[in-house]
């Protein structure tokens, strides 16, 4: 699946994308005002990322699984990204990305397990926040190089090679 129109609003809801050469879906064009939702889908065993979003705009995603793709299972570039009660699962490369600038990402409820790189990696420059979610059995579970990587602390970091690289800080609740 392949969305190249800016400001468009684009729902996805129980679909699978399985054994695509490239990407599950890959989202190139969003702007300021466009929105992706995807909800309860499953995107597998896909030659790069199950979801990869590279455009700005509103990005939210529940209830999905991104399992057993060659790259990572949710990689952002430049959108503001809710993820809630999705599973990113056995990928080749890392559960959930955050990279060049982007964010902020918001993980929430949610799980990365039996990636080969690791759960979360938040690079240079952005932002992940993440709440009462499980990162077990990666290569690493949660590895901030240089970004900010914020934790409300009731989170399972447990059983990775390594569990945590890179500065994490407290999220103040209300």
């Amino acid at each position: 699946i392949r969305i190249d129109a800016a400001n468009v609003k684009t729902f996805i809801v129980a679909t699978t994308a399985r054994d695509n050469a490239l990407d599950g879906i890959v989202v190139s064009s969003l702007a300021s005002g466009s929105r992706l939702t995807i909800a309860g889908s499953h995107f597998e065993a896909n030659g790069r990322d199950g979801i990869r979003v590279l455009a700005s705009g509103e990005a939210t995603i529940a209830g999905a699984i991104s399992s057993g793709n060659h790259g990572n299972g949710i990689l952002n570039q430049s959108a503001n990204m809710n993820v809630t009660s999705t599973t990113a699962a056995n990928n080749l490369g890392s559960g959930y990305v955050v990279f060049l600038a982007a964010g902020p990402l918001a993980i929430e409820s949610s799980a990365a397990t039996g990636n080969a790189l690791r759960g979360l990696h938040v690079n240079s420059g952005s932002t992940a926040r993440i709440s009462n979610s499980v990162f077990t059995s990666n290569g690493t579970g949660l590895e901030n190089a240089s970004g900010t990587l914020q934790s409300r602390g009731n989170n399972t970091v447990a059983g990775n090679g390594t569990n945590t690289s890179g500065i994490i800080t407290a999220l103040a609740g209300i």
